[in-house]
């Protein structure tokens, strides 16, 4: 088996677009996978269109040798483009593969150790602007079977905050923990928006709502501003959304930065590299917490991944699904009235989705403001 070709399809959801990357073989069979990069969809696809160059003709299932060459032979490589590029590759490599065997991908990674993996809720908030807005968006996600919320209340905030606008932030998570209660998990998420003192600072603030964790809260660049941080916070600090391969795992872990890592399987390299993650996270007893805010072939590929490590059954991201319903893409992985993913039936990664070419969409502008 021989791959012919490696194409994307752009689909406008929600506020990004995602980036499908479609693997054919000259068997018939199709692998796919998701290079979604908010901001920088045009640079994706341009890394795409070069790795295709590259891999064609090579047998889609000798993963590790082709990902091997494709790294050695870029003189210019790593950063989020070229790894979310070349993630995205991993993965539909690893579609196929599973595919050709007709087995789901976890098999093929060692075997899955459980049949439910627990979601939190992410994108529940949309449209709330009050802490009362806030209180009923959570109380409805609840009533939907999530134990866990997480969320960004940080508006627009850049590394300073006065007290006065911390102490507003706040107001909407005070509102969410009254209404939901003590045994829902909330997660607060920083989107690296703050400097050091400021970062120690919203964590005391935090402290009283109990939170699982504090995510990224400050830029992911530097491991000894997030040693400072975690040192000073009373809440567990967790980060790694935007760390590209085991480079900066190794060190972050062994200088205990953190204490909850989180690559993202689009953008940290693709499924060995996860499993090299979780594996190193593990020796360290550092739980393992895979970020997924993106569309259904990462979730898809990510349950594959969060299937084998039996150490830390973690909580994952759930998107919003409105646009993806729109185009009628999103039939895989379901979320069951417990608030967690099935095992999703089937070969591959597990999804059903068929990219049709009515389905592709213009991109449109994203920014980090999107993130608010």
């Amino acid at each position: 088996m021989k791959i012919t070709n490696l194409d994307t399809v752009v689909v406008d959801f929600y506020r990004t677009n995602l980036i499908f990357v479609r693997l054919t073989t000259d068997e018939g069979l199709t692998g796919i996978a998701e290079a979604t990069l908010e901001g920088q969809e045009q640079a994706v696809l341009g890394a795409v269109a070069v790795l295709a160059e590259a891999v064609r003709g090579k047998d889609p299932t000798r993963i590790t040798q082709t990902i091997y060459e494709v790294n050695r032979d870029a003189y210019w490589r790593g950063g989020p483009v070229s790894m979310t590029a070349l993630s995205a590759l991993e993965m539909a490599m690893w579609d196929v593969s599973a595919r050709a065997l007709g087995v789901p991908v976890h098999r093929m990674l060692g075997g899955q150790v459980r049949d439910r993996v627990r979601a939190y809720a992410n994108g529940w908030f949309s449209g709330a602007t009050t802490p009362a807005d806030f209180a009923e968006a959570a109380i409805q996600t609840v009533a939907q079977g999530f134990r866990g919320l997480k969320w960004d209340p940080f508006e627009a905030a850049d590394l300073t905050l006065e007290p006065r606008d911390l102490r507003r932030m706040l107001e909407p998570v005070a509102a969410v923990r009254e209404a939901v209660g003590d045994d829902i998990e909330l997660f607060i998420e920083g989107h690296g928006r703050f400097d050091v003192p400021t970062a120690i600072r919203v964590a005391r603030g935090i402290e009283q709502f109990q939170p699982v964790f504090f995510e990224e809260p400050c830029p992911p660049d530097s491991i000894d501003a997030l040693i400072e941080v975690r040192s000073k916070s009373p809440v567990p600090i967790a980060a790694g959304e935007r760390w590209m391969g085991r480079n900066t795992f190794i060190p972050a872990l062994a200088r205990k930065a953190v204490d909850y890592v989180q690559p993202d399987a689009t953008h940290a390299g693709g499924l060995l590299e996860m499993s090299f993650i979780s594996t190193l996270a593990a020796a360290h007893y550092v739980p393992f917490a895979p970020h997924n805010p993106s569309g259904p072939l990462s979730t898809a590929a990510t349950l594959q991944a969060r299937r084998n490590p039996a150490e830390f059954p973690i909580p994952g991201n759930h998107g919003d699904r409105r646009a993806l319903a729109k185009w009628n893409l999103h039939r895989a992985p379901p979320t069951d009235c417990g608030g967690r993913h099935p095992d999703p039936p089937g070969r591959g990664t597990g999804h059903r989705t068929g990219l049709r070419r009515d389905c592709r969409t213009p991109l449109h502008a994203a920014s980090h403001a999107d993130l608010q």
